[in-house]
């Protein structure tokens, strides 16, 4: 997963696909 530093660079759209992919 990537270092919450970098997750604040996304968007909430793509922080979300990020989300689903890390959560699955």
């Amino acid at each position: 997963m990537i270092v919450l530093e970098d997750m604040v660079t996304f968007t909430p759209s793509q922080l979300g696909d990020m989300r689903s992919q890390a959560s699955g």
